[in-house]
C-alpha cells in the first residue's frame, strides 16, 4: 500500500512541471530575440515535462529503483532553463548556465539505467570526467567568454547579438580559443566512452538486462553520436557551422535537438516492454501448467503467511504434482482454498 503523502508529493510535482512547461513555452515563443523561438520553446517545455512524467511513471511502477527520481530531477533542473528566454542579461545568462548542468545528469540516468545505480568504477569514471573535464571549465569559460554570449545547445542561438554577458572578467583571454576546443575534445570522449560502455553492457548483461537495453538504449546513444560527431566536425574544422557548411550543419542541429529530447522515453518504452514480457511469460506459465494452481489459488495462497520450502513426498513415496502439494500444505495452514478450475 502507498501512503497518502506520497500521492501528494507526486501530485505537486506534476503540476509544478505542467505549470513550467507551459511558462517556458509562453515566455520563449514571445522572445523574439531568438532564432527558433517557437521550436525552442517546444523543446524546453519537453525538456521539463517529459522527464518529469516518465519519472513518475517509473517511480510509480518501480518505487525501489532511483531511476524515476532521477528523471524527475533532471525535469525540475531545466526549469530554471526558462531564463535563458529572458533578454535580460543576467537571466540570459543564468539560464545558459543551466546547459553545462545538464550534460552530466542526463548522463549520470543513461549511466544509470535500467538498475537505477552506477553499478562500477566505469561509470563513476565516467561521471567524473564529465563534471571535471566539462561542466565546471564551461562555468569557468563563461567567466572569460565575450561579451556577448553564445548558447551551446542547438536551437538556442539568437537572430543577431544575444544579450550581453554580465558575469565577463575582463577582456577575453588569448587562451579562449583553445578552451573552447578543450570543452568539444572533453565532451566528445565522455559520449564515446559512454556508447562503448552501453554496448559493453548489452554484451555482458543478464537476459532481461539486454532486453532493457535493446529497448531503452539506442535513442541515447543516437544523441550522443550525434553530438560527438557535430562537435568533431567543429573541432577540425573551425568554420564548420559557417555559410559554407550550411548544408549540413542545419540539419544536424535538428537531429540533435530531436535525439537530445528523447532518451527518457526510450526507458518508458523498455519499462513497458519489461511489463509486457512478464505478463506474458505469466499467462504462458500458468496456461501452460498441468495438474498445478489456478493463479487465484496462488494468490489466495500468497497472500497468507505458509512459508513452504519444497513439494512432493521426501521419502520416496508417490509424488503429488507440485502444485496440488502447495496447495493441500497451504489449505492445512489457512483453511480450504476454493479452486477456480472445475
Amino acid at each position: 500500500m502507498r501512503w497518502p503523502w506520497l500521492w501528494r508529493w507526486e501530485s505537486a510535482v506534476a503540476v509544478v512541471a505542467v505549470v513550467a512547461a507551459a511558462a517556458a513555452f509562453w515566455v520563449t515563443v514571445n522572445a523574439r530575440f531568438l532564432e527558433y523561438p517557437y521550436w525552442l520553446g517546444v523543446q524546453k517545455a519537453d525538456f521539463i515535462l517529459g522527464p518529469v512524467f516518465v519519472g513518475l511513471y517509473w517511480h510509480h511502477r518501480r518505487p525501489d529503483n532511483r531511476l524515476g527520481l532521477m528523471m524527475i530531477a533532471l525535469g525540475l533542473v531545466f526549469i530554471p532553463y526558462i531564463l535563458e528566454s529572458i533578454r535580460s542579461p543576467y537571466a540570459f545568462t543564468i539560464g545558459t548556465m543551466v546547459e553545462a548542468v545538464y550534460i552530466p545528469l542526463a548522463l549520470a540516468i543513461v549511466l544509470a539505467f535500467p538498475d537505477g545505480r552506477l553499478d562500477g568504477r566505469a561509470e563513476r569514471l565516467i561521471l567524473a570526467g564529465v563534471v571535471l573535464g566539462y561542466t565546471l571549465p564551461y562555468l569557468v569559460w563563461l567567466l572569460v567568454s565575450p561579451e556577448q554570449l553564445i548558447p551551446r545547445l542547438s536551437l538556442s542561438g539568437c537572430r543577431a547579438l544575444c544579450p550581453r554577458n554580465p558575469f565577463a572578467v575582463g577582456s577575453t583571454p588569448s587562451w579562449y580559443p583553445q578552451s573552447v576546443d578543450f570543452l568539444r575534445a572533453a565532451l566528445i570522449s565522455v559520449d564515446l566512452a559512454t556508447v562503448g560502455l552501453l554496448v559493453w553492457k548489452f554484451v555482458t548483461g543478464t537476459p532481461p538486462r539486454r532486453r532493457a537495453l535493446a529497448v531503452g538504449a539506442p535513442i541515447a546513444m543516437c544523441y550522443l553520436l550525434a553530438q560527438s560527431t557535430y562537435q568533431t566536425l567543429q573541432l577540425v574544422d573551425a568554420h564548420f557551422g559557417g555559410a559554407t557548411s550550411q548544408n549540413l550543419n542545419g540539419p544536424l542541429q535538428w537531429v540533435i535537438a530531436g535525439f537530445r529530447a528523447a532518451p527518457w522515453y526510450g526507458f518508458l518504452f523498455a519499462l513497458i516492454a519489461a511489463e509486457l514480457f512478464a505478463g506474458r511469460a505469466l499467462r504462458g506459465l500458468v496456461g501452460d501448467s498441468r495438474g498445478r494452481p489456478s493463479l487465484r489459488e496462488l494468490r489466495a495462497c500468497c497472500a497468507g503467511r505458509w512459508g513452504i520450502r519444497g513439494c512432493g513426498s521426501a521419502s520416496g513415496g508417490p509424488r503429488v504434482a507440485p502444485g496440488r502439494a502447495r496447495m493441500a500444505r497451504c489449505s492445512r495452514r489457512q483453511g480450504p482454498v476454493r479452486s477456480s478450475r472445475r
